[in-house]
């Protein structure tokens, strides 16, 4: 009888600290959950209101911290090669399809000089979903941080920007050889310190899978802003609007 009663005090403890354990780890996880929530509803506020704000007038006239690159010129791959090995502190890339090969020797050595260098690659392209594949194995091997895009609010990160120190350059095109050797797409190099600041934190966000507020008015970014300071830049245009793009579809039209 004794070695019955003991038995099933034995089974009753275990299971209440089995129910203890798993409502702890419940519980955990919808704090997890109401926090993302909220951040989430606070997230959806603030681009309501920053997209019905927006006005032409905020935009800073950057002429003097920004360079117009174009493509094909393989002399700018050159050049970006070049920036990257004078690196002193930082190269960190984020681009949709990274399989340039010069480009990844240039990383390469920037790691093995001590250089922060960082990579984030999107991990479903559409249509080709393995082509980062080579160049992120690499990167691994090489003890390179380097991660796939696990976007909270964003279905595929088809961003296109590397930093260089204090120098970001935001591009149409991939890192890709056919971008530069044989693509028109564009490369906007940028020096201005608030774009640059803000890039970086964008990409850490971006990085570490949280949300970001792009706050600065010259920052176009999708799909939080980028429709409403588009469309208020066509109301409020003055002379002319010339588009340059592949293609085009709207399907809000």
């Amino acid at each position: 009888m004794k070695k019955f009663f003991l038995k099933h005090i034995y089974l009753l403890i275990f299971f209440v600290v089995f129910l203890w354990v798993l409502s702890y780890t419940f519980w955990d996880e919808y704090i997890e959950f109401q926090k993302s929530q909220r951040v989430q509803q606070e997230y959806q506020a603030f681009l309501i209101d920053s997209n019905t704000t927006f006005q032409h007038s905020w935009l800073i006239k950057l002429w003097d911290d920004t360079q117009l690159h174009h493509t094909p010129d393989l002399e700018f791959l050159e050049k970006l090669m070049i920036d990257i090995d004078q690196a002193k502190e930082r190269v960190w890339l984020e681009v949709y399809i990274f399989t340039e090969k010069r480009i990844l020797q240039a990383l390469l050595r920037a790691h093995h000089r001590g250089i922060d260098v960082k990579v984030l690659l999107e991990n479903n392209p559409y249509m080709i979903p393995n082509i980062n594949d080579k160049h992120y194995e690499i990167l691994k091997e090489s003890w390179i941080p380097v991660k796939w895009s696990d976007p909270l609010n964003y279905a595929l990160n088809h961003s296109k920007f590397i930093i260089v120190d204090d120098t970001c350059y935001i591009s149409t095109g991939n890192y890709s050889f056919a971008s530069f050797k044989s693509n028109r797409d564009i490369f906007l190099e940028v020096q201005h310190p608030d774009i640059v600041r803000e890039l970086v934190t964008l990409f850490t966000h971006d990085y570490t899978h949280q949300p970001f507020w792009v706050m600065h008015p010259n920052i176009v970014l999708s799909p939080d802003n980028s429709r409403a300071k588009i469309q208020s830049l066509f109301e409020e245009a003055q002379d002319r609007i010339a588009m340059y793009f592949p293609y085009m579809s709207d399907m809000k039209l």
